[in-house]
């Protein structure tokens, strides 16, 4: 028996009873766990107040809280709460003020559920219980992760159902009461509201708030099985391999440490971004760095999977760090790990990283948009006391940076295999990966194999799952115009056509293919494409160029 390690949010803060299933054989035992919430009785009226409270301070502490659903939806959702209170369950009305604090899209704007049976959290006060088994959405599949002791035979188990859902229909049902900056994010707190049997049957996930019936597949075979309803449990049984304990497992609790790997690596895990009561993190990295540069590093590993956040401040001594010193900024030596909680705080360190070093990102998209809300307020529901936050501040690191999270280079997602063998895909991506531009890669084979060399590498970089969330469009349009002005028009045209149809939505992949088109003396296309650039960015730089370009093909002018 062994506490799990923080990847899977198993971590608990403090001791908590032993696990005690419902009494069934009691058919009032159902209704008294379920609506006997600790909080007491609460009237209807009582219930009203305290959702319009909870709206309320939404509407008016929040910088921006439509900027992603509008205000009428956010009224509508109110309304048919309220609606419902008079015949609702505690955990029905608390599962809609869920929904309604998700509508902002904003992971900083919460409730606090807390984890059940550790105080200061919605599930104290509502006195929610939990399943003996806790889960995580991997990228291959939904896994049983731990399990209490009485239920460890299911310890590995893959989820394939729960009730009359399937794994997947389930967590996209969750979704809606997560909330979240971005899915990546949403992937990981969604599998909380799967482990308690309340919220389960809330969410019309379960019939039984007392029972939840599984579906899983263990070596090949599928078990249906049904799972009590208990207390917070006090001991887990971990799923992963007993002799290969991780890197990223080790030290779950310390904001920061480090250890020296094989090959001069140094691995940092950097876990809060918080200072240490016997060091600060600026002590801590000024004596990391200072001893990696005398030591001499042939990889600086800087692992922030973890970090949800702290004291924004703080992140400036390692980005300051790293920018002096050339021994340790290099390409291809200094990787960061990023995850699904890379979240608050750690998101504006991974975005100083990523504008000042020359980091390599590996791992998941980070759980937080580059811009995004937070500085949180807390505040409690006048009547039930159920807590919770609300943004009011806007971090911007970008004015035009829309994405969703901070996308890595390397894309290593945890996968149930490698959790199981204690093996770590992060890591294991690192070696043998190529630091050379992709541009480079496809001149050299261009040069050593012609263009149909280089389509084949083109290809084969598309397919490999590390290069997802890499964006070579700017490679390949390169490419294009390199070919374009060695009056090689021809093959020019074939990379532009592909860029094209590989990025639909650029509005400069089709000005780039319209002015091949020109040049190929095909103007009907020509202007179709530009048409199509205009479209896309009507009022942009591109959609300016693509105007100017249409006049003079109308005018009867040369290609350019």
């Amino acid at each position: 028996m062994v506490r799990a390690p923080c990847l899977v949010f198993l971590a608990f803060l403090a001791p908590v009873a032993q696990a005690q299933p419902i009494d069934a054989t009691r058919p009032e035992a159902i209704e008294e766990a379920v609506l006997d919430s600790g909080i007491g009785a609460v009237t209807t009226e009582q219930w009203r107040e305290d959702v319009r409270f909870l709206a309320d301070r939404i509407r008016t502490v929040h910088p921006n809280p439509f900027r992603f659903s509008s205000h009428q939806s956010f009224e509508r959702e109110l309304a048919a709460l309220e609606a419902k209170i008079p015949t609702a369950t505690p955990a029905e009305i608390f599962a809609g003020m869920l929904r309604l604090v998700a509508l902002s899209h904003d992971g900083h704007t919460r409730i606090q559920l807390g984890f059940p049976g550790l105080g200061g959290g919605a599930s104290k006060v509502l006195g929610l219980h939990r399943l003996p088994v806790r889960f995580y959405a991997f990228e291959d599949q939904l896994t049983i992760v731990a399990a209490t002791p009485e239920w460890r035979r299911l310890a590995g188990a893959r989820v394939t159902a729960i009730g009359a859902l399937d794994a997947g229909e389930a967590l996209e049902v969750t979704r809606a009461y997560v909330p979240a900056d971005n899915d990546s994010a949403a992937l990981d707190r969604a599998t909380t509201l799967l482990e308690i049997p309340e919220m389960l049957a809330a969410m019309g996930l379960a019939d039984d708030p007392a029972h939840v019936v599984l579906t899983i597949e263990r070596e090949g075979d599928d078990e249906t099985v049904t799972l009590p309803a208990v207390a917070p449990p006090a001991e887990w049984v971990d799923a992963a391999a007993r002799g290969a304990t991780p890197l990223w497992a080790l030290h779950p609790d310390s904001s920061f440490w480090f250890e020296w790997l094989p090959d001069r690596i140094l691995y940092i895990q950097y876990n809060a971004v918080q200072d240490e009561p016997d060091e600060s993190i600026q002590a801590f990295f000024g004596r990391v760095f200072e001893e990696a540069e005398a030591r001499g590093t042939e990889r600086l590993i800087l692992d922030m999977r973890f970090n949800t956040g702290g004291n924004n401040a703080l992140n400036w001594p390692i980005v300051y760090g790293l920018i002096r010193s050339d021994a340790l900024n290099r390409h291809g030596s200094l990787f960061v790990l990023i995850g699904r909680r890379t979240f608050s705080a750690a998101q504006n360190g991974i975005n100083e990283l990523e504008k000042h070093t020359q980091a390599v990102f590996v791992g998941e998209p980070s759980g937080a948009t580059p811009n995004h809300y937070g500085d949180a307020t807390g505040f409690e529901t006048p009547n039930t006391g159920i807590p919770f936050f609300v943004s009011t501040l806007f971090w911007q690191n970008h004015p035009r940076d829309e994405r969703p999270w901070t996308p890595p280079d390397i894309f290593a997602p945890p996968t149930a295999e490698a959790y199981l063998a204690g093996r770590d895909p992060a890591l294991e991506a690192i070696e043998g990966w190529d630091p050379r531009p992709f541009f480079d890669t496809l001149v050299e084979r261009l040069e050593t194999g012609g263009l149909e060399a280089a389509i084949e590498a083109t290809h084969a970089f598309r397919t490999d799952q590390r290069n997802r969330f890499v964006d070579i469009e700017g490679d390949l349009n390169r490419l294009g115009y390199t070919l374009l002005r060695s009056d090689r028009g021809t093959d020019a045209l074939r990379i532009f056509r592909l860029v094209a149809a590989t990025h639909p939505e650029s509005a400069n992949a089709h000005d780039s293919l319209a002015e091949a088109l020109w040049r190929d003396g095909d103007l009907e296309a020509a202007i179709t494409e530009y048409e199509r650039a205009i479209e896309l960015d009507p009022d942009g730089f591109v959609g300016g160029n693509a105007t100017r370009m249409l006049e003079r093909i109308r005018a009867g002018e040369p290609a350019p």
